[in-house]
């Protein structure tokens, strides 16, 4: 065993001492460096988009969204998809402002109410206009429990 021992012992030795092997470990060292300096980098930056976006008054900025909504949804050049789809987000909106949810901040409920409440709400609008009424009521049980979690603040048990 000791041989074994003495083997790799001359053999890292050898290894050590080109050249290549010694630049490669000074980038491994390197990139970790960096790899962490990116990671606390990017998460400064998410703080302070949050505590940008905390500071307005972030109601009235969704009310202005949901009224340039239903002013867009009243065009007549619109299919009945695109109709579904603003009326989702429309609903999404309103929902984030009755559970008093700031949507331009990274937090579960936000995501929970912008990604999938609003394309649960657009396939419920779509499966109403295609006559599937059965597949829009299982669509919306899902809706209303997301909504049940999030009017409990009960992240745990969302998925």
């Amino acid at each position: 065993m000791s041989k074994f021992f003495r083997l790799c012992s001359c053999e890292l030795t050898k290894i050590m001492k080109k050249k290549s092997t010694k630049v490669m470990l000074i980038l491994l060292i390197l990139s970790l460096f960096a790899s962490a300096g990116m990671a606390v980098l990017t998460k400064k930056m998410y703080s302070i988009t949050d505590d940008i976006y905390s500071s307005i008054d972030y109601k009235s900025s969704i009310k202005s969204e949901i009224e340039s909504l239903k002013t867009e949804m009243s065009e007549e050049n619109l299919d009945e998809a695109s109709k579904n789809s603003i009326q989702a987000q429309i609903d999404a909106f309103q929902l984030a402002i009755d559970n008093d949810v700031n949507i331009y901040t990274t937090y579960w409920k936000t995501e929970l109410i912008t990604n999938d409440i609003t394309n649960l709400k657009r396939n419920i609008y779509n499966y109403k206009a295609m006559g599937q009424e059965d597949l829009a009521m299982k669509e919306q049980t899902t809706v209303d429990k997301l909504i049940e979690l999030l009017k409990n603040d009960d992240f745990n048990r969302i998925y």
